[in-house]
């Protein structure tokens, strides 16, 4: 950014902080210090207007996801089902829920009828 005072020949009896070029926050296009919206991408320039990107709920993030489907099953279907990801994402995930929860059973009657018959000999 240039300024009155620290161009090459400039007098410095003018004010350091008198900005008269700026660059847009969006597309980064030289416009002056005065516009409020972008001549080239139409957005406005001031920091007031320029909006941080919204922050990513916790049960958007992947490893959120794979902890529920790990401790709770199937039972974490209603919390999939209200993610921001596409419906053939959530999709996926339901069905790799109810297998993981089948599996995890399976293994859990397998466990427990192979103990039972160590312990009663069978």
């Amino acid at each position: 950014m240039r300024s009155p005072s620290n161009r090459p020949g400039a007098s410095s009896n003018r004010p350091a902080d008198l900005v008269v070029e700026i660059l847009c926050p969006h597309c980064h296009a030289v416009l002056d210090a005065h516009l409020n919206h972008c001549t080239h991408c139409g957005r406005p320039t001031t920091a007031a207007s320029c909006e941080p990107a919204p922050a990513q709920s916790l049960i958007d993030r992947p490893w959120v996801i794979v902890l529920t489907m790990l401790h709770v099953g199937f039972l974490g279907i209603p919390l999939y089902w209200h993610t921001r990801y596409s419906t053939r994402v959530k999709l996926a995930m339901i069905a790799a829920s109810i297998l993981y929860t089948i599996g995890a059973v399976a293994g859990i009657v397998w466990g427990c009828v192979y103990i039972w018959r160590m312990v009663h000999g069978a």
